[in-house]
């Protein structure tokens, strides 16, 4: 049972170096399929033209090299591959196209039959990064293996561009029949030639095969070379993303001294002005604190004036009051002298004698 389901997806999940897409007629841009049943799917339920792009079996099978696969299981993966994405080209070879990337001029332009706006976008692809050596030992794994080589036939023999006759845009079923037989033909000749090339270049191989033999031993070194320096690559990488990894952590404690040292600057100015603040109020305090000293001074030379002049006041009202004193017992004494004559008088006889006279006088006058 896993089996199967493993074999279910090999057949509808289509490699990584494979592009599925699809343009309905009158559209303007490719839509994009996640898999071989959503474009089978989109070719039946619409009038749809489907294309595959496939990148060049070269470049594929280097890139397994680079990553550490060995040769004859980098073959194998991209035999299987391969075969899937032919397997559905036959299935709906009507409704589709083939094109390996990078396409160049020619397949520009065959395909722009089939798809009148496509771009030279769509044939991109950057190979820049494939060592040379891996190439070189991936062409020659491909030629040297018979039943790769023949995939690989056949995928050129079904690609547009490979063709050397054009391809003009199909507007009928009698057109479709007589272009379906005309790209039969020339597929079988492709194929026949193709064949012979390959059958004289076996031949060239099998000569080839004793020198080949002797430099095994030097390919097996290369390829422990490059497993060494995959290794230290390897290494070197996760060295790299360590570094990477401490680099971003300083620059996060870079940023965050960066901000503590913005507060610090923010706080010390914040400071300078309240010490400016703080100084223009000392200042204006230590004026305040002179003239108050000054009238002090001025309020204490007064005060000392003022208690010499009550002094001089207590001094001559002490003197006063003696005076007073003196006068108040003069004038007690003189009272007490007038008071003893005024007795003296009221008892003499004569103050007596002269009372109805007094009375008389007092009734008349009142």
């Amino acid at each position: 049972m896993p089996q199967a389901a493993a074999t279910e997806t090999a057949t509808t999940t289509p490699p990584t170096w494979v592009s599925l897409k699809s343009m309905p007629d009158g559209a303007e841009k490719f839509a994009s399929h996640s898999g071989f049943d959503d474009m089978q799917q989109g070719l039946v339920e619409s009038n749809n033209r489907g294309l595959i792009l496939y990148d060049t079996p070269v470049i594929v099978v280097a890139l397994l090299l680079e990553q550490g696969v060995s040769a004859s299981d980098a073959l194998d993966k991209w035999r299987a591959e391969a075969s899937a994405v032919l397997d559905f080209l036959r299935l709906n070879r009507r409704k589709l196209v083939l094109a390996e990337r990078p396409g160049g001029a020619e397949t520009l332009q065959s395909l722009s039959a089939f798809f009148p706006n496509i771009t030279p976008s769509v044939l991109a692809f950057d190979d820049a990064d494939v060592w040379p050596a891996a190439r070189q030992l991936a062409e020659v794994l491909l030629t040297l293996d018979r039943s790769a080589f023949a995939i690989w036939s056949e995928l050129q023999a079904s690609s547009v561009g490979y063709l050397t006759t054009d391809i003009e845009p199909i507007t009928s079923v009698g057109q479709l029949a007589a272009e379906w037989h005309s790209l039969s033909v020339s597929n079988r000749e492709l194929a026949r030639d193709q064949n012979e090339i390959g059958t004289a270049l076996q031949a060239q191989v099998l000569q080839l095969e004793d020198s080949l033999k002797a430099t095994e031993n030097l390919r097996q070194q290369a390829a422990h070379s490059q497993e060494t320096h995959a290794a230290r690559i390897s290494e070197l990488n996760t060295q790299l993303n360590a570094a990477a990894s401490e680099q971003i952590e300083l620059n996060r404690r870079f940023h965050a001294a960066q901000g503590e040292r913005d507060a610090q600057a923010a706080q010390l100015e914040r400071l300078s002005v309240e010490l400016s603040t703080a100084q223009s109020r000392a200042a204006s305090l230590d004026s305040q604190l002179s003239a108050e000293t000054q009238r002090a001074d001025q309020k204490e030379a007064d005060l000392k004036r003022s208690r010499k002049s009550e002094e001089l006041l207590v001094t001559q009202v002490r003197e006063l009051e003696g005076g007073l004193r003196a006068k108040v017992e003069e004038s007690k004494h003189h009272i007490q002298e007038l008071k003893s004559q005024l007795d003296a008088m009221y008892a003499s006889n004569s103050w007596r004698i002269t009372a109805p006279i007094r009375a008389v006088v007092i009734w008349w006058r009142g």
